[in-house]
């Protein structure tokens, strides 16, 4: 199936659940729509060796970028109760799961082509602990950014200390590499494209999808100054994770190819 019925459809299920639980609103639609786009960009460039493990790589993505590390941190700055975010977390993974089965169903066998042309870079495990630090420093970059914007709504809560929240987005940023790292693992599209879908996928599922969404909990102004926060760092930190992370498959051929000779 052609990338724009897959995205049409996508788009539909995720708004009717969205609309469902949130009630319709013209960011309701465009989060649902942006979520579809990313996630329709995501199992495009996939070639894994089975259906059932490509849909629980997908699932993983949304529902890990988009609920679990989100709320994680809400929870920590005393945004929502954990009861709240319990209940959040366990719509987010039905949702998940029945988006990427539904984008699995319309993906035929071979959509994603035959050649890899991405493998990962040797050693890649081994910079995890270097991108979680990098996701702090630019964690904390963009939130002193936006300070002037969100002082007032936050001075209203416990914040964390440098320590603890160091602690917190390190934790995060693992969290967000290993939602991403199995995607790595079975792309086959260049690594070109891979960085610009991972800067969406940080942007949109880590950022936009969630914040669009109108909720008791974030007035607008804070939402949109986060929203900005989230596009920026996402972009920088998507852009980073797939150059380090990434490389094309034809160096490995070619270096292969002269210890042979």
């Amino acid at each position: 199936m052609k990338t724009f019925p897959k995205v049409l459809v996508l788009t539909v299920t995720i708004l009717s659940a969205l609309t469902a639980t949130l009630g319709w609103s013209i960011y309701t639609l465009l989060s649902a729509l942006l979520t579809s786009i990313t996630l329709v960009l995501v199992r495009d460039g996939l070639r894994s060796r089975s259906k059932l493990w490509s849909w629980l790589i997908v699932a993983w993505l949304y529902w890990g970028l988009s609920y679990v590390s989100n709320l994680i941190e809400a929870v920590y700055f005393a945004v929502i109760p954990p009861r709240t975010a319990r209940l959040s977390a366990l719509v987010g993974l039905l949702l998940a799961l029945a988006t990427a089965g539904l984008l699995e169903v319309m993906t035929a066998p071979g959509d994603s082509g035959h050649e890899r042309r991405t493998v990962l870079t040797a050693g890649a495990a081994w910079r995890i602990p270097v991108l979680a630090f990098a996701f702090f420093v630019i964690y904390l970059a963009a939130g002193i950014a936006i300070h002037p914007w969100i002082a007032s709504f936050y001075a209203q809560r416990h914040l964390p200390t440098l320590t603890q929240l160091l602690r917190l987005q390190v934790c995060r940023g693992i969290l967000d590499l290993s939602c991403i790292y199995p995607v790595y693992r079975q792309w086959w599209k260049s690594r070109t494209r891979a960085v610009w879908v991972s800067a969406c996928i940080f942007t949109v599922l880590c950022g936009w999808g969630p914040l669009l969404l109108p909720n008791q909990f974030l007035p607008g102004p804070v939402r949109l100054a986060h929203a900005v926060e989230m596009g920026a760092s996402g972009i920088l930190f998507g852009i980073i994770t797939a150059l380090l992370l990434l490389k094309p498959a034809h160096r490995s051929i070619e270096r292969s190819g002269a210890i042979a000779h």
